[in-house]
């Protein structure tokens, strides 16, 4: 078995890696988190929906200079406190642009290039798409470091990002090997409705036998059956 040079560290390579474990895993969470709240309707958030949503706007602002994202130092970092209903109106509505922008519901061909400009003052202050590549460019303290964030995540998790062809929203997700659409719910609703185009008779028959067993219960009903039109 190799041994480890003399010079290695194995307490900070054991915590480099819990480090690098720690962000990947936050990193996932934050991007779905961020497409979920893009997704959703302002009128409809609760309590506990604007408490989870300022949650996620702190957890960004501090994961902007711990990252690899050039930002400021943290001694000049300034801490968000609270985050207003305000605030999470206007940062929602900008990133719902955003994403409508570089992620177009019904994409043109020939738009290969799509430039969304975050309102930040940063030094660097755009994301740019060229096809499914997303590269972010800032530097920023708070609020900007929001939007640094959301611009990083972008950044790594765009080329998987997807609209979903079967639900009306045309929800956002990111993709996970094979997946194709946004939910489990959505899968189901397209191999469901697959099935029906294919077996109809069959599923004429099932409905059929449904409800016979239902009148034979002794609800309401007539077990005749209408002849198929042809």
């Amino acid at each position: 078995m190799p041994r480890r040079p003399a010079h290695v560290d194995t307490d900070f390579e054991a915590f480099r890696k819990d480090e690098q474990t720690r962000r990947a895993a936050f990193r996932r969470d934050a991007i779905e988190r961020l497409l979920a709240f893009a997704a959703a309707d302002p009128g409809s958030f609760d309590a506990r929906a604007w408490a989870r949503h300022a949650d996620l706007i702190q957890g960004l602002h501090r994961h902007a200079w711990l990252d690899e994202s050039r930002v400021l130092p943290p001694d000049r970092i300034v801490q968000p406190g609270a985050v207003s209903p305000a605030r999470i109106r206007a940062i929602h509505a900008e990133l719902r642009r955003g994403l409508a922008l570089i992620f177009p519901v019904t994409p043109s061909v020939a738009a290969r290039w799509r430039l969304w400009r975050p309102p930040i003052k940063a030094q660097r202050l755009a994301i740019l798409r060229v096809r499914r590549h997303l590269t972010q460019m800032a530097v920023a303290s708070w609020p900007d470091t929001v939007w640094v964030s959301i611009m990083s995540l972008l950044e790594e998790f765009g080329p998987r990002i997807r609209r979903c062809e079967a639900c009306l929203e045309k929800r956002l997700f990111v993709k996970s090997k094979r997946q194709a659409y946004c939910s489990a719910r959505c899968s189901q609703r397209v191999r469901s409705e697959r099935w029906y185009r294919t077996h109809r008779r069959v599923a004429l028959d099932r409905r059929h036998e449904r409800y016979k067993r239902h009148v034979l219960q002794g609800r309401k009903g007539t077990v005749a059956r209408r002849p198929r039109r042809t």
